[in-house]
């Protein structure tokens, strides 16, 4: 209604507003599609970067050896590494976990996550591993296999011949004395380490001839080895967490 008290045309009204053109619809369809696009694109590359930094089952699995798989009882002692060698760091490579010790054969299975994406080392074939204690002695390996993501190679590796006496190991102790009760003298064991076990990986070059990849860790993780050769991954000490498995 106007000033003079006359009723606008609706009809008219309606007249006036323009329908939306052909280009406009055009537009607004292609703005769509691209931001549909995008969308998935970013839910493909988030997907992808899960799928290709997952753990695969071997890393995990138990293989050990017929001298292990054979035994009709046997008691596994899981290994938890700390400090370095506990996570992959942001500049380290290599990861160890998921470490099982069976008293009775002898056996240490110990699982190796390996980051050579940024390295020369692309063959995993071409690495070997050794274990050594703070007398030098080496352990034969008994039992190994290998696989491999887009990003990552993994490695259970199974050496022999060891002899831990696990019941000298400080965090054994500590979880026995408390199941009895009793008082556990912290003073000895955390000053006494026993042998420390270190796990050195090597690449085999196009002569045969052993390299020792050092650089693979980060020496700036390192903690409180300065006693020791650092160039290689420490899996075991009197000091070292254990647990018997569930």
């Amino acid at each position: 209604m106007d000033y003079k008290g006359n009723y606008f045309n609706d009809d008219e009204d309606e007249s006036t507003v323009m329908p939306p053109s052909k280009a406009g619809k055009i537009i607004k369809k292609i703005l769509k599609i691209l931001i549909y696009s995008i969308s998935a694109l970013i839910f493909i590359v988030l997907f992808w970067s899960i799928f290709r930094s997952r753990d695969i089952a071997l890393y995990s699995t138990k293989y050990f050896s017929d001298a292990t798989n054979s035994l009709e009882q046997k008691t596994y002692y899981e290994i938890i590494p700390t400090g370095d060698n506990s996570s992959m760091s942001y500049k380290g490579r290599v990861q160890l976990g998921n470490i099982y010790y069976v008293p009775e054969s002898g056996e240490m299975e110990i699982g190796v996550k390996m980051n050579l994406a940024d390295t020369e080392y692309k063959d995993p074939a071409r690495l070997v591993f050794v274990l050594k204690d703070t007398h030098g002695t080496e352990y034969e390996i008994t039992a190994f296999n290998e696989g491999s993501t887009s990003k990552y190679c993994f490695a259970r590796v199974c050496f022999g011949n060891l002899n831990i006496d696990i019941e000298q190991n400080y965090y054994y102790k500590k979880v026995e004395a408390f199941y009895r009760g009793a008082e556990l003298d912290y003073s000895v064991d955390e000053q006494n380490a026993g042998l420390i076990y270190k796990l050195y990986i090597y690449e085999k070059d196009d002569d045969g001839n052993l390299v020792l990849l050092d650089d693979l860790i980060d020496k700036d993780y390192q903690r409180g080895e300065s006693d020791i050769d650092d160039s290689g991954l420490k899996v075991y000490d009197n000091k070292t967490i254990v647990q018997t498995e569930d």
